[in-house]
């Protein structure tokens, strides 16, 4: 899997989620709209990731910390959550995960 294409801001696209498969999709995704802000990952190229989630008012909050890719596995620490996933696909136009594990109780 190459690293590069993972960089970036991506956006939940709850809507085509299937069991553990997480799928998110670029800002210039049209999505449904939605009265909660949605939750993003952004991977920037130099390890650091943040989270976006929607707060107890609706409003963007985010939670900060790195993230790694080992072939097709991706490894993030954010707001002291760690999380695995498996990487299925990676495109301009979606980003697909399949969760293997999460520590933290979220």
């Amino acid at each position: 899997m190459d690293r590069d294409r993972l960089v970036g801001v991506w956006y939940h696209s709850i809507e085509e989620d299937q069991d553990d498969r997480l799928v998110y999709r670029g800002p210039g995704f049209e999505f449904p709209r939605s009265r909660a802000a949605r939750d993003s990952i952004t991977f920037h190229d130099d390890g650091t990731a943040s989270a976006g989630s929607a707060g107890p008012v609706d409003a963007a909050q985010l939670e900060h910390g790195a993230w790694a890719l080992d072939g097709e596995t991706l490894t993030m620490d954010v707001g002291g959550v760690e999380r695995t996933y498996e990487v299925e696909s990676a495109a301009a136009d979606a980003l697909v995960l399949r969760r293997i594990t999460q520590d933290g109780g979220r």
